[in-house]
């Protein structure tokens, strides 16, 4: 049996992985390692593991690298989007970029693999950067189940749109600003009509001064950041998700795997994300408002919709976990 160590920092995407990995007949063993480095570290060095795979290439990817090199231990990573690396949400410093992409630029001459969550993603990476390891394509592993046998967290009489979005960043409240626009034709034709839209972050007062102006401010309601997304999802009748940054959008497979028809915009690995379980449109109020009007009209394609997102989601843990059982195979 080998052992993976499992060192990212977002450490439920890890403990899932993990948990599925260890209850497959696959040939692997993980465990998940501590975030804070020097604990981590004190692991590494006390374990023999196989292969190590962390979920970036910067603090926990560097030590790995390293610590990999010296104990000649594999060094693998799965990239989860490229916004940090290329400074695309222009947050950093000419200091702090110069600092990233040298520890990226080191990661990368030491990584046996690379394993990104979509093509564009690795499109993106190649714009700065040059790859000259092995690279392999996969999800994040995240539990199905908690959204596909989530209730509603409450009763909604009316149809039910919802957006749950990160409002850390200016692109993604842009994306919300789209889909307002995009529903306003609904609200006046009388369409019996609630927008939810949940997150949290820098830009949340800025999203509730926008629709204290909207006109149709009554049917929209806005959450902030909420704990209970799968209990949101259950209580909704279609998800709509329009970005200008993500490399994936797990929040449109979370979508997914609570049964929504989705809708979302062709920007970044969205539409990667999307599949054949849902409408991509562009990222313009026009195909917003086009693309809702089509479901709420449509029952039957919101079904079908809705049908193929759960075939699709119902098997995805496993199919994702045995990508990385794939992606550890061809270094181990």
């Amino acid at each position: 049996m080998k052992k993976v160590g499992l060192w990212y920092q977002k450490s439920h995407y890890a403990d899932i992985l993990s948990e599925t990995i260890n209850s497959l007949d696959c040939g692997y063993e993980a465990q998940v390692l501590p975030n804070e480095p020097t604990a981590a570290v004190r692991k590494l060095t006390a374990s023999r593991f196989d292969l190590v795979e962390t979920d970036e290439l910067l603090r926990y990817g560097s030590i790995a690298a390293l610590l990999g090199s010296l104990q000649d231990t594999p060094f693998v990573a799965h990239v989860k989007g490229w916004d940090d690396y290329l400074n695309s949400h222009d947050q950093y410093g000419l200091t702090e970029q110069v600092v990233i992409k040298s520890l990226t630029k080191y990661c990368l001459r030491n990584v046996d693999a690379l394993m990104f969550v979509t093509r564009k993603t690795k499109e993106m990476f190649e714009t700065e950067f040059s790859l000259s390891s092995t690279v392999r394509y996969g999800m994040p592993v995240f539990d199905t189940t908690a959204y596909s046998d989530a209730q509603p967290d409450r009763d909604i009489e009316d149809f039910c749109v919802l957006t749950v979005t990160n409002l850390r960043y200016e692109e993604k409240l842009a994306g919300v600003e789209r889909i307002l626009e995009g529903l306003r034709g609904r609200f006046a034709d009388g369409h019996d009509l609630t927008y939810r839209i949940a997150g949290g972050g820098q830009y949340l007062d800025e999203l509730r001064q926008l629709v204290a102006e909207y006109s149709y401010s009554d049917s929209v309601e806005i959450l902030g950041y909420r704990e209970d997304v799968p209990q949101l999802l259950a209580g909704a009748d279609l998800f709509v998700y329009v970005s200008f940054l993500d490399s994936l959008a797990t929040t449109v497979l979370e979508a997914q795997a609570a049964g929504l028809p989705v809708i979302a915009s062709d920007t970044g690995g969205i539409p990667e994300a999307v599949g054949e379980a849902g409408i991509v449109c562009s990222p313009t109020a026009a195909a917003v408002e086009q693309s809702v009007q089509n479901l709420l009209t449509n029952q039957s394609l919101r079904g079908e919709l809705a049908a193929y997102a759960g075939r699709r989601m119902r098997d995805y843990q496993r199919q994702q976990a045995f990508k990385h059982v794939e992606f550890w195979d061809c270094v181990v």
